[in-house]
């Protein structure tokens, strides 16, 4: 829903600015076609960039931070974010027939739109369950070998002390060093007036 907020609002402006340039030559208020032609490139941009990122939009995964850096953790396995996502309703019931804490729980809100810390997990809390989820699947299957990665990070990062949460994100969201600095954590990235909003 946040992507197609964000992506109607970029229509949105563009058919404004188009409504502004080129309608009033259209109209022939005015005779110059520069303006007419900047408005309409700028247009044109706003709607390729909705045209590429809804597809991407549309492919979410599982993100699985920690409270510090993860150095000496494995590394992952290439679609593990995708398969947890994809399967999350299927693992989340097999938790609960085993009742266990569903991996879903362990989830933590996007710090960047709610301005505040995440919630973290002891990783303790989560094995349990992954453990389980790798006793009753199949070894074939990829979802498996992901599964071992969550178990193998989830106990390097219990070893070191370090907590962590899953977070829900897309291919089309764009993220740097200070995003990333946000949502493990580290406010003091935030310039002061997100600052001030966020208390």
């Amino acid at each position: 829903m946040a992507s197609l907020r964000y992506s109607g609002w970029l229509l949105l402006i563009s058919g404004l600015l188009l409504a502004c340039t080129v309608g009033p030559l259209y109209l022939g208020w005015w005779d110059a076609a520069l303006p007419a032609a900047i408005g309409s490139a700028i247009a044109a941009l706003l709607v390729f960039a909705v045209v590429v990122s809804m597809p991407l939009e549309a492919i979410a995964y599982v993100g699985l931070y920690f409270d510090r850096e993860r150095d000496k953790l494995p590394y992952p396995a290439f679609g593990f974010g995708r398969a947890l996502y994809r399967e999350s309703g299927r693992l989340d019931a097999m938790a609960r027939e085993a009742g266990l804490t569903p991996l879903s729980d362990f989830e933590s809100p996007d710090p960047l739109d709610t301005h505040e810390l995440p919630v973290w997990h002891p990783p303790e809390a989560a094995l349990p369950t992954v453990e389980h989820l790798l006793a009753r699947l199949d070894p074939a299957i990829p979802l498996h070998r992901h599964l071992e990665y969550l178990r193998d990070a989830l106990r390097a990062a219990g070893e070191k002390g370090a907590k962590f949460y899953f977070l829900v994100l897309t291919w089309g969201g764009g993220t740097n060093a200070r995003v990333e600095a946000l949502r493990h954590g580290d406010f003091s990235v935030m310039d002061d007036g997100a600052k001030a909003g966020r208390h």
